[in-house]
């Protein structure tokens, strides 16, 4: 017996699955490829993967800004997003298979419940980070002599977008998910009905 057709992709599973995609990326470059807090005289968007200093531009990476926080004394919730951040190839993995898994034809509640946990890890992550940052923006950061005046960096901003539009992604596809539910519920319903009709 062959497994029924998949139902083909709506408008709004296309745009949520591009949406997961999206925002994994923006994730990915936020978290990993921008300085998570910088000083006064940078552009508003640089890239770098590590510390820099480029005259009075100055820049900090999400792992330093997460040490900050750490350093200023964090609660065991905090402490527990803080020891995940270190667990790089963990948290790239499951944007990888987030991203992927919005892919899907046949939507299920268990494959969306799985695709919930990664933005709960990458948020817990990546509020961490942001407390950090704004350590750094309250209290500095003797990088160099020139290196006063912190902000928070253009990697919080991409990160927390990228986190955002993974979470519109998934909520678009629990609400494709709960209507393909009910359509099939309403046309069993209308086919006992006739059944019953006919007899």
């Amino acid at each position: 017996m062959s497994a029924p057709p998949s139902a083909p992709r709506t408008g709004w599973q296309w745009g949520a699955s591009l949406a997961l995609t999206a925002g994994a990326l923006a994730w990915g470059s936020g978290f990993y490829l921008m300085p998570g807090a910088v000083t006064a005289s940078c552009p508003p968007i640089i890239f770098s993967v590590t510390q820099f200093v480029h005259g009075a531009c100055a820049g900090l990476d999400a792992d330093q800004v997460r040490q900050a926080a750490y350093n200023a004394g964090i609660d065991p919730i905090a402490l527990f997003f803080y020891s995940l951040g270190w667990k790089y190839e963990l948290l790239v993995a499951t944007a990888c298979i987030t991203a992927l898994g919005g892919w899907t034809r046949q939507l299920s509640m268990y494959t969306l419940a799985w695709l919930a946990v990664w933005p709960l890890l990458a948020l817990g992550t990546a509020l961490v980070a942001l407390h950090g940052a704004d350590l750094v923006a309250q209290h500095g950061f003797r990088l160099t002599a020139a290196a006063s005046s912190w902000r928070v960096g253009p990697g919080m901003v991409a990160t927390f977008v990228g986190i955002g539009l993974v979470a519109l992604g998934q909520v678009v596809l629990w609400r494709e998910l709960i209507r393909r539910k009910g359509s099939a519920r309403i046309g069993d319903v209308a086919s006992h009905v006739s059944s019953q009709l006919t007899l």
